[in-house]
């Protein structure tokens, strides 16, 4: 653009009225310039009428009297001025004003012009009414509004407008009259005969004939075409125009219409944008009595507005004209071609709220209140999409990935599907993050720093985790390459997994480890890389598309570690979607988000509707696409909505086909998009979606046809598998993978790297309706058998594909035959392998393929097919059991017990039995069965009751073996290579880890039977579960050897650090682990290890032991913690993985503990189970226990309610039911000494009441106890033997010694963090006072054990507490004091 040239006059006074503010502004600015001045001056002008009394400085409509000079009576002077009342008559070109930017001066525009000079400030309306405000007052009572209607305003800023934009005076819009005869030719010489499309001079229907202006003129009325639609015209602003003026020239009616026509006239001429020439004619063909007003007549200020703004914002598409075909064609992307845009109109309400969601997540949009808040207490953000297939849920999270891609987000994108295992895209998702960084590590600094976080992160992984990683995540290798990781590419498998990955061997060993540990094993591997993803510097967005077909497990994985991540120092946020009518309301899906909105951590869900598009989006759409003001497309909106219903993907094909079909086509000579409603509305097909694509893909050519039928049989299509059908089966050779390409280039497929997929699940469907029902079974016959090549057991892919295919015909009767069925049999076997596989480890998909393979096994398979029905009925067994189908697994189980041929073949079924019986509280004939084994492989143990006198006696039999035992001295042993040995110590091993719960005094011969055949026959890994279970029974059947017992379950400890099973090794030993040094070490310390253990078993998935280790936390924390309130909520959400999990046994257990919670925190406080659990009562539990021979069961249930009666000082039962029931000491085993404690406080007390002897017995073995107990651990034990001893000196009469003994006991729970006990220790320091008349002192130390109490989380004890202080200040004794 050409330089304006300097300015001949000096410096502009400012403001400006308009008319002066026209004549500078055309005489310094260039044409271009002016017209977009001008339209900031319509815009702020359409504003100030907008909000009346409100410019755009707070400056509008004042009263300044009659003035001579109007730029001396520009409205910045007039600010002290009374708002008043607006008169139309003042709404005229010469009271407006226009501010302009000032010089540097202040008082004028700078002497070398710009457009930016000229370009408004402000814009107000001096009105020039000369009533007095009086009258103004009487006239409007309410004098601050104005009752004008916006269609007056509207033909008033009309003639405003075209005084702005003509060149020409306001004089040319004076009213005329028109007659046929009196009609000058240069007074409408500025009409275009572009005007005229449709107007014929012989009155037929056939194409315009253009002729001179006096020829129009001359012509009748009854000449021209006045229907209200007239063809491709019907919607054209100009016809309408020309027709009201051969209606004006005949009847004399109306001078609006002349005013509009002339306008648009006079406009055009002088090569006004027509956008513009339009938005004036329209303007002043809303005059009020027009009898002729148009569709387009503008009669809404907000209309005028939205206008301009987009004629400022976008003036390519609503400002300038397009005279070029092509290029409206591809700016109205109608062609064919897949619009990303025009899935978005009408979603900016879930942008802006998806962005402010971001925006916390990262922390730039806090209230300011929480500026100070640091990025360990950011939020995690959750926002799920919903809506039906097609309603524009992909192309929302497209626009937020592709936006926050470009500001440093770390974006990992998942896009599930119905073929392949959500999971397994999930890491594919994790793979590509990580090699995008491989390859833009040496881009840049940030990329390296990232680099160098995740570096840091994965060096404190242990080298057999980090290799699973890399199974998972190949890239990572890359990244991070290390010696070992270079030897074992393919070769090293996840410890959770061995026992199925190696199941062919012919040893127990693949069945050694517990059937649950790939699952939960990825889960923590799966967290710790989405830990190195957010800790490595940058905000992280998980976006996963389709959550309708994501599995369980996927989704557990991601939204543990949403509420797991609170707190890390990270910024991180969730972004899903799914179809809301393919999920149901109680499925895993909803309940998931439903438990991330109600977690007790920091985070905020948030659901998002993506509805279909309203209609006044889809006008705004089709405006925009036809650069047409939203008025001259509504009516081809309403029809829009209504054949496509609002469906986004519908509306644009349907708008592409009409486009094809020329419904709606580009005039050259209007240079705007024409259409005819009438027409598009007769030939508008059906309202069905489902079948208007289906008639779309009809007429694709025949190979493109057959190439989608296909896909849609199969779903995502690698190029490979392509390669194998097209060998001339289905087409001409080679033609084949030529027609996929072709489906791609119509925008049904889409092609990513080598991969085929449709772009729209609707689309899939669609094409898979062309295939004719009765041949879609021989079809995915076909395609399964044609896949069926050598190798194909290997290749996961194509295996899965094969025997996907056959699934859905395999049914029909006839249509495989016997070596088909046993082919495939095979097949689904090894494609049941692949599932289970650490890339994809899809459980539901591997047992539908097993059972899958087992239906298509003989009548007689276990004659004919031994050795396949054998493999598939194991695996599936193995399967059934992760998925809890117990009457599967039982019937299963029998059946290759019944038909094993040989000892070995049945041995891994008998493994698997054993840990049924015991999920099922079996105890007996689980045991029954293993001792049975032990028999067979020559290692039979005592018979008939195991009492604790035998125990006694092995363990004094094996002790000097021990002796001087060290670390070294056991790895001196040889390995352990006799068969039979081997086989024994795994059986042995079983027995000794479900008798831990049903028969501890087996468990210890077990383990003592372990360490003699180690010592015997040499070291193997069960050597390590020998000497734990060894150092257990030493503990607690050789109180003097306790040291002894601590050392060689360190040394066992010491052997589980770096061992290739250490996390299965580490889930099952702990419990034992921790029950040796509960005597030694801090509790609070061994239950951080019980946890440790716990998070193991979850690593192996061991769901059995990671259940008992959760319970042994969640109830052990009753008796140390600090903190009540949090370790209950921990102890509810344990007794729901229980009862998912199905794990009977530690939910009786938890049952007990949860009562015991619930009397010391109030049943209000406590966090509630799912109703849909059944909850037992104390005495239903002792039934049970009895019932299946739990004796684990009823200590704990006899021990929980002591230390209930115990601490609301009933101890009169708490002595009672600890005399009725004698638990001895292998069932409490460390809780031992709490149930020593708690008798013995009972017991002095009731001594002290009831001056009976034998309480006073029990109280003092219970000292005697504790004294030899402290000797091992003084921070467990000494301040539970200090209050003892307080009790029995006060009930000695030793009042002194009572009193320091109550004081160091209270010091000493504290020091070693037992609030619970300081509460107890202060409340009976209280009451010794009260009963010795100290009540003053006695109150004291019962409100602060009261306090102790309520900060322990004990809230219905503290209020016991307050209660009791109560009733002693109204008795005479507190009234005395």
């Amino acid at each position: 653009m050409a330089s304006p040239e300097p300015p001949t006059k000096t410096a502009l006074p400012l403001p400006l009225s308009l008319s002066r503010w026209i004549k500078e502004a055309r005489l310094h600015l260039s044409k271009d310039d002016y017209i977009l001045c001008a339209i900031t001056v319509a815009t702020r002008l359409t504003d100030c009428l907008l909000e009346p009394g409100l410019g755009n400085d707070g400056i509008s409509f004042r009263n300044n009297g009659s003035t001579k000079d109007h730029d001396s009576n520009c409205p910045s002077a007039l600010s002290s001025n009374l708002l008043l009342p607006l008169q139309i008559e003042d709404l005229v070109l010469e009271n407006v004003f226009a501010s302009c930017e000032y010089g540097a001066n202040n008082d004028c525009i700078s002497h070398v012009p710009s457009p930016h000079n000229y370009v408004p400030t402000d814009v107000a309306i001096n009105q020039k009414s000369t009533k007095t405000d009086s009258e103004l007052e009487d006239n409007f009572p309410d004098q601050y509004q104005f009752s004008h209607s916006q269609q007056d305003l509207c033909f008033a800023l009309g003639k405003i407008l075209f005084g702005l934009f003509s060149e020409e005076g306001l004089d040319l819009l004076e009213p005329i009259s028109l007659k046929q005869n009196e009609v000058n030719d240069t007074k409408i010489e500025a009409l275009r005969l572009d005007d005229c499309d449709r107007i014929d001079t012989n009155g037929g229907g056939g194409p315009p004939k253009l002729k001179r202006m006096s020829s129009f003129l001359s012509m009748s009325v009854d000449d021209v075409d006045i229907s209200e639609r007239s063809g491709d015209c019907a919607n054209d602003a100009s016809l309408p125009t020309l027709k009201r003026f051969f209606l004006s020239s005949e009847t004399h009616k109306t001078t609006a219409t002349t005013k509009s026509m002339k306008a648009n006239g006079i406009l055009q001429s002088q090569k006004v944008p027509l956008s513009l020439c339009r938005l004036v004619s329209d303007l002043l063909d809303a005059e009020v009595g027009n009898p002729y007003m148009s569709n387009e007549a503008m009669t809404s200020l907000e209309e005028v507005q939205h206008d301009l703004l987009r004629m400022k914002s976008n003036p390519e598409r609503f400002l300038h004209e397009n005279a070029c075909p092509i290029k409206a064609l591809e700016m109205a992307a109608l062609s064919g071609q897949i619009d990303d845009d025009a899935e978005l109109y009408g979603r900016e309400d879930e942008l802006r709220i998806l962005m402010d969601a971001v925006a916390r997540a990262s922390g730039s949009r806090l209230p300011f209140a929480t500026l100070s808040l640091t990025r360990k207490d950011l939020p995690r953000e959750a926002v799920f999409l919903s809506g039906i297939s097609g309603s524009g849920k992909s192309m929302i999270i497209k626009r937020i990935i592709s936006h926050y891609n470009d500001k440093n987000w770390s974006v990992i994108f998942c896009k599930c599907d119905r073929q392949s295992s959500s999971l397994s895209k999930l890491l594919q998702s994790l793979d590509a993050y990580f090699g995008k960084l491989f390859d833009q590590m040496e881009v840049g600094r940030s990329m390296q720093d990232i680099f160098h976080r995740i570096s840091q992160m994965f060096s404190f992984i242990d080298n057999q985790r980090f290799h699973q990683i890399c199974l998972l995540i190949p890239k990572l290798g890359e990244l991070f390459p290390t010696p070992s990781h270079a030897k074992s590419t393919c070769t090293i498998q996840d410890d959770a997994l061995m026992g199925i990955i190696n199941q062919t061997t012919s040893t127990t060993d693949s069945f050694r480890e517990n059937t649950h540990s790939g699952r939960n094993s990825l889960l923590q591997l799966v967290h710790l890389i989405f830990t190195a993803v957010c800790r490595a510097g940058q905000p992280v967005l998980i976006c996963i598309e389709d959550l309708q077909w994501v599995d369980k497990l996927t989704l557990d994985i991601v939204g543990e570690y949403i509420i797991k991540s609170v707190g890390d120092n990270s910024s991180m946020m969730l972004l899903g979607s799914f179809r809301d009518d393919e999920v149901s309301e109680d499925g895993f899906l909803i309940n998931k988000i439903e438990r991330l909105e109600s977690s007790p951590k920091n985070v905020n869900v948030t659901r998002l509707k993506v509805d279909i598009l309203p209609e006044h989006e889809i006008n705004e759409m089709i405006s925009f696409k036809l650069c047409l003001p939203m008025r001259y497309t509504r009516e081809l909106a309403k029809l829009v909505f209504c054949k496509t219903r609002g469906h986004p993907l519908f509306l644009v094909q349907f708008l592409q086909s009409l486009v094809q079909k020329d419904l709606i086509s580009f005039s050259i000579k209007s240079r705007r998009w024409k259409w005819d409603c009438d027409i598009i509305d007769m030939q508008m097909i059906s309202d069905d979606v489902a079948e208007f694509l289906t008639k779309k893909l009809g007429q694709l050519q025949k190979n493109v046809i057959t190439a989608l039928k296909i896909a849609a049989c199969i779903g995502y299509v690698n190029t490979s598998t392509i390669q194998l059908l097209d060998m001339g089966q289905f087409m001409p050779a080679n033609c084949l993978l030529q027609s996929f390409e072709s489906a791609a280039q119509e925008g049904v497929l889409e092609k990513a790297g080598p991969v085929f997929a449709f772009t729209h699940d609707m689309l899939q469907e669609s094409s898979y309706d062309l295939v004719v029902k009765d041949e879609r079974k021989s079809l995915h016959k076909k395609i399964g058998k044609n896949l069926v090549v050598p190798g194909v057991e290997e290749n996961a892919e194509l295996c899965m594909v094969a025997v996907d295919q056959v699934k859905f015909c395999m049914n029909e009767g006839g249509i495989l035959d016997p070596s088909e069925c046993s082919t495939f049999a095979r097949l689904n076997l090894a494609a049941g392998k692949h599932a289970m596989s650490i890339r994809k480890l899809n459980y539901e998909q591997a047992r539908g393929y097993l059972d899958t393979g087992i239906s298509l096994l003989d009548a007689n398979k276990w004659e004919t097919q031994y050795l396949l029905c054998l493999e598939l009925y194991e695996w599936s067994v193995v399967l059934d059991f992760i998925h809890g189908r117990v009457l599967t697994v039982s019937r299963r189980l029998v059946e290759i017990l019944n038909n094993a041929r040989s000892f070995d073949d049945a041995l891994n079924s008998r493994v698997l039995m054993a840990k049924f019986l015991v999920t099922q509280e079996k105890y007996d004939e689980a045991t029954s069965g293993v001792l049975s084994i032990l028999t067979n492989l020559g290692e039979e143990l005592p018979k008939g009751a195991i009492t604790e006198s035998l125990v006694i006696s092995e363990i004094n039999a094996f002790l000097p073996m021990l002796k001087g035992i060290t670390k070294e001295k056991v790895l001196s042993l040889p390995p352990m290579t006799e068969k039979n040995k081997l086989y024994a110590m795994k059986f042995l091993d079983l027995l000794a880890t479900f008798s831990f719960a049903s028969s501890v005094l087996l468990m210890h011969v077990v383990g003592v039977r372990m360490v003699k055949l180690t010592f015997q026959y040499g070291f193997c890994d069960e050597s390590i579960a020998g000497l734990v279970v060894a150092s257990n029974a030493i503990c607690h059947f050789s109180r003097d050897n306790i040291l002894l017992a601590t050392q060689i379950s360190r040394i066992a400890a010491s052997f589980m650090d770096g061992h290739h099973h250490e996390h299965s090794l580490k889930a099952r030993l702990t419990r034992m682990i921790t029950s040796v040094h509960f005597f030694v070490e801090p509790w609070q310390a061994v239950l951080e290890r019980v946890l440790d253990g716990h998070h193991s078993a979850m690593i192996v998935g061991d769901i059995d032991t990671a259940m008992d280790c959760a319970l042994i936390y969640g109830g052990s924390s009753l008796f140390s913690t600090d903190d009540l309130a949090s370790r209950q909520k921990t102890l509810a959400h344990f007794v729901h993985q229980m009862a998912k999990h199905k794990r009977i046994n530690a939910l009786h257990s938890s049952m007990s503990y949860y009562d015991a919670y619930s009397a010391l925190v109030g049943k209000k406080a406590m966090c509630p189970v799912d109703t849909g659990i059944q909850m037992k009562t104390n005495n239903e539990l002792l039934k049970v226990a009895e019932n299946t021979k739990n004796r684990l069961l009823g200590a704990q249930v006899i021990l929980n309610r002591i230390l209930v009666h115990c601490f609301l000082r009933e101890y009169l039962q708490c002595g009672t039911l600890a005399t009725k029931y004698e638990v001895k000491v292998e069932d409490l085993r460390s809780f031992d000494l709490f149930k020593a404690f708690y008798e013995g406080i009972a017991a002095l007390n009731l001594a002290r009441d009831t001056k009976q002897r034998k309480w006073r017995e029990i109280g003092e073995r219970s000292v005697k106890k504790m004294a030899q107990l402290v000797h091992y651990s003084v921070w467990n034990i000494e301040n539970k033997h200090m209050l003892l001893q307080a009790e029995l000196h006060y009930l000695d009469g030793r009042h002194t010694m009572a009193e320091h003994a109550y004081k160091s006991s209270i010091i000493s729970a504290r020091d070693h963090r037992f609030l619970g006990e300081e509460a107890m220790a202060l409340e009976l320091y209280g009451i010794y006072f009260l009963e010795n008349k100290k009540v003053k002192n006695g109150i004291e130390k019962l409100k602060i054990a009261s306090d102790k109490y309520k900060e322990w989380g004990a809230l219905e004890k503290s209020e016991a507490v307050k209660h009791f202080m109560e009733l002693v200040s109204k008795t005479k004794l507190g009234k005395a004091n």
